[in-house]
């Protein structure tokens, strides 16, 4: 099997976590030996092909998506048995060497984080989940990972109340880094979201890694339709997972992204 070859996969299982977010899960040998945080390319035969990160890693892998548009809407139209095709694991995944780890998630970011926790949990003295997300609805994955690592390892936030703490996930991350003292932060999510929470660890001089999101038409670095302002980097090669130092030396890092047609647009 080849990493950048279209590989048929049959749905195995499917996940509803809200009215828009599911879970696909699939049998595939290569996406089982991915690293948390590499994405693989999904194809959906008729309608496009685009990234996402990998939310179950194992002998059942999973991507979990959210309707946002023509191909992520026909995933959620999928039934078991549905083919899909596959390429990948492409991308530079999140190091897993922290004794003590704080992962600080937004809305769906959680699918990229989820293997990561799931490791770290197994090789890591304490690992501490801080979810938010706009209201109890939108906390996808939570109950799951709140199972594995543990009620008092896990702190949501809605920015509705509707379920842990009121406000935004960073209003919380001072207070946690006090708390938890981490070796390493690891965050996903919106990119304002960890703008912030990259400068406040860089702050503090506590090491941090984020996974960007960029339009992606290739996922190989051929494309390059990813490629990042002023820094020359490809987030397909070498991200999607950057540190903090590196996201920090680009210029456009919480502030603009580049459209589907290559077309610079604002944040926020």
């Amino acid at each position: 099997m080849r990493i950048g070859a279209h590989r048929a996969v049959e749905v195995a299982e499917i996940v509803k976590r809200s009215e828009k977010v599911a879970t696909l899960f699939f049998r595939d040998e290569l996406s089982s030996e991915a690293v948390p945080g590499q994405f693989v390319m999904v194809w959906v035969p008729g309608v496009d092909e685009i990234p996402l990160s990998l939310s179950h890693i194992g002998e059942l892998c999973g991507v979990t998506v959210k309707a946002v548009g023509d191909a992520t809407s026909a995933l959620l139209q999928l039934k078991r048995g549905s083919l899909l095709g596959i390429k990948g694991p492409f991308g530079r995944g999140f190091s897993t060497s922290a004794k003590s780890a704080l992962l600080v998630a937004g809305g769906v970011g959680i699918a990229c984080l989820a293997p990561l926790a799931r490791a770290l949990k197994r090789s890591s003295e304490k690992v501490v989940l801080l979810y938010g997300a706009k209201t109890a609805q939108d906390l996808v994955l939570a109950d799951e990972l709140v199972e594995e690592l543990g009620r008092s390892c896990v702190e949501l936030v809605t920015e509705d109340g509707s379920a842990g703490r009121r406000g935004l996930v960073t209003d919380f991350l001072s207070q946690a880094l006090d708390e938890h003292k981490p070796d390493a932060v690891y965050t996903c999510g919106p990119e304002e979201m960890m703008y912030k929470v990259v400068c406040t660890c860089l702050e503090r001089g506590v090491w941090v890694e984020a996974s960007l999101e960029r339009w992606m038409k290739c996922g190989m670095g051929i494309c390059g339709h990813c490629v990042l302002d002023n820094a020359g980097l490809l987030v397909c090669r070498d991200g999607p997972v950057f540190s903090g130092q590196q996201l920090l030396s680009i210029t456009d890092f919480g502030k603009a992204c580049r459209g589907p047609s290559g077309e610079k647009k604002s944040l926020g």
